[in-house]
């Protein structure tokens, strides 16, 4: 198999990740607030992302499976868009004041709030008296 054919197979595996992107987001509603600044950007995803997964595929010169070639295609790009999709989601923030530090045990073992004992509540157990029989 030729290099070019390699790089095509390995490129196009790794719109794979942007296709289902598709498949996942209504495209109806991603094409009504669609910018011209958006789609270039886009446009750009989908370049870098066929450009790296031409570059894994030639990496591995010795497979010759074009199945094979378009999954080791799908492989970094696939890496890089769960990264890039990663980076919208904010983490929660602790609650921690300014200038209050909070030590290792502190965040394992959790504070419990609980009534306090009254005395004349308190039940005992004992064991029972020992019978001969």
């Amino acid at each position: 198999m030729k290099t070019r054919q390699k790089i095509i197979i390995g490129g196009l595996g790794a719109l794979t990740p942007i296709v289902m992107n598709f498949l996942v987001i209504d495209i109806n509603v991603l094409f009504v607030n669609l910018t011209l600044l958006a789609s270039i950007g886009y446009a750009i995803r989908v370049v870098i992302l066929f450009y790296l997964g031409g570059i894994v595929a030639y990496l591995h010169k010795d497979e010759n499976s074009p199945v094979k070639l378009f999954e080791l295609g799908i492989v970094a790009p696939a890496i890089i868009t769960a990264l890039l999709n990663g980076t919208k989601i904010e983490a929660p923030k602790a609650d921690v004041k300014h200038g209050e530090t909070t030590t290792v045990s502190a965040i394992l073992i959790p504070k419990v709030y609980a009534q306090a004992v009254r005395k004349d509540e308190i039940k005992t157990f004992s064991l029972p008296k020992e019978t001969s029989t």
